[in-house]
């Protein structure tokens, strides 16, 4: 090979090995600055003298924008079969008629809060849900998705029978008349098990895998959940929060009940084409790998191939378009 190619290859590996790593330190320290620094953003709080006390669960539902869904996800949570549960709604700084939607629904249930702050993100929000949350449990709605109606007294049973610290169940996606791509899937979370101390990973024959990552499928104790704050990231801060939550359970039971409904729209795809989205993406996987590999001793390099199989892959096109 001439020698001015090789020195060519070599001088491009050192540089986008040095790229990689700055990129990755920056990262990190930004990070760790960020979520030190954290500003008070509530405007008010709107709650009725007659709140419910000493509830089962506290539901922490995230509003921004969702006038077009948010009525059904209100009317399926107060007609929830267990009726000891706080709802708490964080209106994060919506431009539309979600807030006069959550007041009217203020009026109808007594058991409605709603926090209105200026727009953060939907990690900020859930953070001022967790802050008030008065319930013994926890459990998460995103504003355009509905429970199962016995979702929460599933949850509750299950996490109280069972005197664990989480309790996970199944999911299903489903499309809305918008939605481009109109398959349905469903998904579980595998036979009924008990999982004493869960590792967070499992192994298959492709490598490292992980399904369980979606926080709104779970309910949680409140003296866990509340401890551990979202981190600001635009993607992956719900991933990173599960995993700090695996790492402070006992005990894990696992349904294979279908209790979330999920609608898949155009709007809720959180990336977008283009280069600032990738970005955004490494900084996701980066911070998460940091975390796994820091607190569970998981390869960096395996972690990297495990977000790349299951989650970049599907962006290979951000830069073409």
């Amino acid at each position: 090979m001439n020698f001015k190619i090789f020195l060519i290859i070599i001088v491009t590996v050192i540089s986008l090995i040095l790229f990689f790593l700055m990129f990755y330190y920056i990262t990190i320290v930004n990070y760790n600055k960020k979520n030190k620094n954290v500003k008070k953003t509530v405007k008010k709080i709107y709650k009725n003298t007659n709140l419910i006390k000493n509830p089962k669960i506290s539901v922490i539902i995230p509003v921004f924008n969702s006038s077009k869904w948010l009525k059904e996800c209100l009317s399926n949570v107060i007609n929830q079969t267990l009726k000891e549960i706080e709802i708490i709604c964080v209106n994060d700084g919506s431009t539309d008629s979600s807030l006069k939607i959550l007041l009217k629904y203020l009026k109808k249930d007594s058991r409605i809060v709603i926090v209105d702050k200026e727009n953060g993100g939907v990690s900020s929000a859930r953070n001022e849900g967790l802050k008030i949350a008065s319930g013994k449990f926890i459990m998460f709605l995103d504003n355009d998705d509905y429970y199962s109606l016995d979702a929460c007294e599933k949850c509750f049973n299950s996490i109280v029978e069972n005197k664990t610290d989480m309790a996970a169940f199944g999911w299903c996606n489903f499309c809305d008349d918008e939605c481009e791509n109109k398959k349905k899937h469903e998904k579980i979370c595998g036979n009924h098990k008990f999982v004493e101390k869960p590792k967070i990973f499992k192994k298959s024959e492709e490598g490292l895998y992980f399904d369980h990552a979606y926080l709104w499928t779970k309910i949680y104790k409140a003296e866990i959940a509340k401890k551990i704050n979202f981190i600001n990231l635009k993607i992956f801060e719900d991933s990173y929060w599960l995993y700090a939550i695996y790492s402070k359970c006992n005990s894990v039971v696992f349904n294979p009940e279908i209790i979330y409904f999920r609608r898949l729209h155009n709007s809720n795809f959180s990336l977008q084409r283009n280069l600032k989205s990738l970005v955004e993406m490494l900084k996701g996987v980066l911070i998460c790998s940091h975390f796994l590999n820091k607190n569970f001793g998981y390869s960096f390099l395996k972690l990297i191939k495990y977000y790349y199989s299951c989650h970049i892959k599907y962006y290979n096109a951000i830069l073409i378009n």
